[in-house]
Parts: structure tokens; sequence; C-alpha cells
């Protein structure tokens, strides 16, 4: 008589064999299970961009541009920033050109003004040679009062005539007398010429313009 498996004791070689038989498969994970979804995400998102970027290409030949080109923007904002650039360095250019015009002007109106006034001046303080000049002769020295007269000749004036005086209120040093006051430098010239340092207005001359009182050689 055949015996039984399990008419024998049981060992440790019977837990192997009688355990559960066949292929085990553990539990999947969350992101094992969302996986397909996300790959399903990212592909609808490429294409997504890829239909997008052919369409506003399409758009853009067309000038119908969903997404205007920011390089475009920057240039036409560059273009402006230029053209107010340009505009301010001309505006500040003909500021300039204006102060400079205005300072030219304003040194030509200076510089011309200063000019004449120089040359009134200069007109002025001219002795006018055509004036009548006495020379009185109170000296007592023989043609002492010729002798001057020829010195203010040789100078330049045309009316000189030497003479004597007729009265006896004379000054006490040699002095050039004169009246107006138009005279005086024409008197100061005289004086001058005949090195004489005591120049005198008076009411009045008998004789000429300019009065020489010699009273001393």
């Amino acid at each position: 008589m055949v015996s039984s498996h399990s008419d024998y004791p049981r060992d440790e070689f019977d837990h192997i064999t009688g355990g559960n038989g066949g292929a085990h498969r553990g539990s999947k994970t969350i992101l094992a299970r969302i996986m397909p979804y996300i790959i399903a995400i990212v592909v609808a998102a490429v294409l997504a961009g890829i239909f997008l970027t052919w369409t506003n290409g399409w758009l853009g030949r067309n000038g119908l541009n969903l997404f205007p080109s920011t390089s475009s923007t920057t240039t036409q904002q560059s273009n402006g920033s230029t053209q107010s650039s340009q505009s301010s360095k001309k505006t500040d250019s003909q500021s300039n050109s204006s102060n400079g015009s205005s300072q030219s002007s304003s040194d030509s109106t200076s510089s011309s003004a200063s000019n004449s006034s120089s040359e009134t001046q200069q007109t002025a303080a001219q002795p006018d040679k055509s004036r009548s000049v006495y020379v009185f002769n109170a000296t007592g020295i023989n043609g002492y009062a010729a002798d001057r007269a020829s010195v203010l000749t040789n100078a330049g004036y045309s009316s000189v005539t030497p003479t004597n005086p007729s009265t006896g209120n004379l000054p006490s040093e040699n002095t050039v007398w004169y009246v107006n006051d138009g005279d005086q430098t024409t008197a100061q010239d005289v004086a001058s010429q005949l090195g004489i340092s005591n120049v005198q207005k008076v009411n009045g001359l008998n004789q000429g313009d300019i009065a020489v009182i010699l009273v001393s050689q």
C-alpha cells in the first residue's frame, strides 16, 4: 500500500512547497497611476504651442499678428527716443546760436559805443589851431613875443600875433587866458607849447580868442 504525502510528519521542506503558487504583483503607486495623464497634458501643451506659433506666423504674413514682436515696439521706442534726442540737441544748438548772436550783437554794440565815445573825446580834445592867438610881451626883452609866436606857428597855429600889452593889469607869472569854454583845450595846448603852466578863464579879451601874457623869460 502506497503511503500518501500526508502520512509523513511535516518538516521545513513542506513550508516551501506548501505556499501559495503563481506570480505576485504589488499595488501601484499614485505617480504610476497619474503618469499617463501627465504625459497627455505635456503632449497637448506642446501641440498647442506649435499650433499657436504657426497661426501667429501665418497671421503675421497677412498683417494680423496676435502677438506683436517686442523688437518692433523696442525699435519704435528707440526711434522715438533718437528723434527726441536729436530735437533736443537741435533746440540746444539753436539756443546756443541765438545766445551767441545776442552776445556778439551786444559786444558789437558795446564796442561801437566805446569807439564812438573815444572818437568824441578825441575830437573834443583836439585843439583848434585856427583860433586867433595874441602873444603879449611884458618882459621888456625886445623880440621875445615874436620868438614865442614863431613856436606856435611852427606847431601849426595859423593866426598868431606878437604884440605889447596896453594895460598895466598883468598877472605875476606867464599865463594863458581864454574866454570861451570851447577854447579851453586850445589854450591848454598853447600853454604846453610855450612851457606855461598857468591857464585861466577870463570874462573877456580886448584882442583875439586866446592871449599869452609873458612877464618873464
